[in-house]
């Protein structure tokens, strides 16, 4: 049975808010281990959860695929969407990734813009996006919720105040309540989109090219399988393919569109480009993807998405949501 989404019913006090604002000089201070240690719980309790966020936290022992043998991490930084697989070294215990750092981050600016969210709309307005291209539903959120919130504790000790941590569990509530209804509007949007759906849509690959600028990239076609129209390419857009890996499980990977060959009919075929890792110390989603999606694989794909492009939906609407939610 799947958890109920998180519910604040009460309206936030000033008491609570300045409350969770104290709280973020504690993800100023700790972030980066709270975070890291709130994915290790979350994906201990749920594992199923893990292909919704960056493979990198994947790399759990030996692997069995010839292609991840023997791949280690690589002393450079990786940008959050590279999902790549990696098996750590000794010490990796003591650096955070990227997707945790940018997890704290975001944490810490929503404790302090707790009394003047506008400044964050951008930010979840991005975040929503994200979590509708990569499959993040409802039920997920009491599951993260839980995570950070016993991560806060561990981490952050006895310097963290349970008036601080009670505040700030109900503050992250509401916010979960906004991201819920925000996520809901996105996904009808774009199922009443021509061509369009919601949640993921199976696609086959009818063709690979190897791109004329070289530098290890290739232009990769798919097709839906019911060859039904599907949403108008425009630039800019991103999608996220999904597929099933006989080792890993869900793999999730987010690309940007381009467009579609002459070869083939744009009204139900998509384009994107993929670069395999130009680093021998780190193999990603990609090097995956080229090494088995071979014309006639099977994937599933998002919707069609611009993360840049901000959908305005009414003035301080999320102080307004926010503060229904609470």
């Amino acid at each position: 049975m799947r958890p109920s989404p998180p519910n604040a019913s009460e309206r936030l006090s000033p008491k609570a808010i300045s409350a969770t604002k104290e709280l973020a000089s504690t993800f100023h201070k700790f972030g980066e281990d709270i975070a890291t240690r709130m994915y290790e719980l979350m994906f201990s309790a749920h594992p199923e959860m893990r292909h919704l966020f960056s493979l990198e936290f994947m790399r759990d022992g030996p692997s069995k695929c010839p292609i991840l043998a023997d791949s280690v991490r690589s002393d450079e930084d990786v940008d959050s969407d590279t999902s790549s697989l990696r098996s750590a070294p000794a010490d990796s215990a003591q650096r955070p990734s990227l997707q945790a750092t940018k997890l704290a981050n975001t944490i810490m600016k929503f404790c302090t813009s707790i009394d003047s969210l506008d400044q964050f709309e951008g930010s979840v307005d991005k975040i929503c996006k994200t979590h509708v291209m990569r499959g993040v539903e409802a039920f997920h959120y009491p599951n993260l919720q839980k995570a950070l919130i016993q991560a806060i504790k561990e981490v952050g000790g006895p310097q963290v105040a349970d008036q601080n941590l009670i505040a700030f569990e109900k503050t992250f509530g509401a916010l979960s309540e906004v991201l819920i209804g925000r996520e809901i509007q996105m996904r009808k949007a774009l199922a009443k989109i021509a061509g369009g759906w919601e949640g993921f849509r199976p696609f086959t690959i009818v063709d690979r090219q190897d791109a004329k600028e070289g530098g290890g990239k290739m232009y990769i076609t798919i097709e839906s399988q019911d060859r039904a129209p599907v949403i108008k390419y425009a630039q800019g857009q991103d999608i996220c393919v999904r597929w099933d890996d006989s080792e890993r499980g869900l793999i999730v990977k987010r690309y940007r569109l381009s467009p579609v060959s002459k070869n083939y009919d744009p009204r139900c075929c998509y384009s994107f480009v993929v670069s395999r890792s130009l680093s021998k110390a780190a193999v990603g989603a990609t090097d995956l993807l080229l090494e088995y999606g071979q014309i006639g694989y099977e994937i599933e794909v998002s919707p069609p998405i611009d993360l840049q492009m901000r959908v305005e939906i009414s003035q301080n609407w999320l102080q307004r949501m926010f503060a229904k939610a609470a």
